[in-house]
């Protein structure tokens, strides 16, 4: 209940200034606003490295501290070395949207890292803490960086104020966890979080994709109709991510978990319920976006239901991280992030089309893990 209330008010904050923001800014300005957004994201799994899950899952499995410390230690240098590019943001130029994605960047990644000792340790009391302020920064500088109409300092709001505001705020309960980790532990972490990253940032590119070919193939309406739908589809994603934190630790501990028919039935009923209320959500965008973005209701549909089913049918395919098969998931993402790639370089020229090719792949994809981790096609099913 605690990390749920917690994820509430980020996404509240999130979605709050990224809703507000079609309505403030130029659709020039939104466009590069979510195209700069997206590639925060993306960098944000790159620098990520497969690390965050790595140190989650081996302290749930020995309680050991040293990844924990780890984790800290290696994304603390990231923000440092990130903010060094500050002058290069502030003076403008050809560079300035190159350092500000870098520097929101490493601040979202160091943030995630934090999050995720919280959540490593069952800590949900200091999660809910750090929580509100970091939502309260990011919504009050975010809202009044609109004001500016200038979307690098909606990214400043967004993605570095309120990082480093709690940074500030923890520093001496982050301090405690800044020492140089020994190379025993540097391997053991790599070893592992090598899949994981790459698995993990094919994952994040199946919806971002679409974004970038709409951007070389159709006109800035498009990109901002695009952007919107990721902007809708946010609160839900943190959602997601919140549960799948919650529940990753206890998969960890108990692998049969997610198992049994009462736990599928639940799932089915849930998703369906949330499918229902983004359906309903699609024609309220109808009602206000449609005059200035169109073909906002139908894509916004087709993404909707398809990461439903993604999502949900991800909660299952848990089980493959507890046991190591980490390479069966990162075989499906990339070949669904290929299949998606494919589609689109030969169909996707319209919006509707983009976004039903690389969705549909993208759920797709799980539904084809999900049936072999079900049907014990992979040894983690018949373990």
């Amino acid at each position: 209940m605690l990390l749920f209330v917690a994820n509430t008010l980020v996404n509240v904050s999130t979605f709050g200034v990224f809703a507000l923001s079609p309505r403030f800014l130029s659709i020039e300005s939104f466009a590069a606003l979510s195209l700069a957004s997206s590639a925060c994201q993306i960098l944000n799994a790159i620098l990520d490295l497969g690390l965050n899950t790595t140190a989650l899952t081996k302290f749930s499995d020995r309680r050991d501290q040293r990844f924990l410390n780890m984790l800290i230690s290696i994304k603390g240098a990231m923000l440092a070395a990130g903010l060094l590019l500050t002058p290069i943001a502030l003076l403008g130029g050809p560079m300035e949207l190159y350092a500000c994605v870098l520097i929101s960047g490493v601040a979202v990644n160091f943030w995630t890292a934090m999050r995720t000792v919280d959540q490593a340790q069952q800590n949900f009391g200091a999660y809910v803490a750090a929580n509100i302020p970091f939502a309260m920064v990011r919504l009050l500088v975010g809202c009044a960086a609109l004001l500016t109409g200038a979307w690098q300092l909606v990214m400043a709001g967004v993605f570095i104020a309120p990082v480093l505001c709690l940074a500030v705020i923890e520093f001496r309960r982050l301090k405690s966890r800044l020492t140089f980790p020994a190379m025993a532990t540097v391997r053991e972490m790599f070893a592992y979080s090598k899949l994981v990253a790459v698995s993990g940032l094919c994952f994040l590119l199946l919806p971002y994709l679409p974004q970038y070919v709409i951007f070389a193939r159709l006109s800035a309406l498009e990109v901002s109709t695009y952007g919107i739908v990721l902007v809708y589809i946010g609160p839900l994603s943190l959602l997601i991510f919140s549960l799948r934190s919650y529940l990753l630790p206890k998969v960890c501990a108990n692998d049969k978990l997610m198992e049994g028919t009462a736990v599928l039935s639940w799932v089915i009923l849930a998703g369906l319920a949330v499918a229902l209320g983004l359906c309903g959500l699609s024609l309220v965008l109808g009602y206000l976006y449609a005059f200035r973005y169109p073909e906002l209701p139908a894509s916004f549909a087709v993404f909707a239901l398809c990461y439903v089913l993604t999502a949900f049918a991800g909660f299952f395919n848990m089980r493959l991280y507890p046991r190591g098969l980490v390479a069966y998931e990162l075989a499906i993402n990339v070949a669904r992030l290929g299949m998606s790639a494919l589609l689109l370089f030969f169909w996707g020229h319209t919006l509707l089309e983009i976004v039903l090719l690389s969705s549909a792949t993208m759920a797709g994809g799980e539904l084809c893990l999900l049936f072999a981790v079900r049907r014990g096609v992979l040894p983690c099913a018949s373990r």
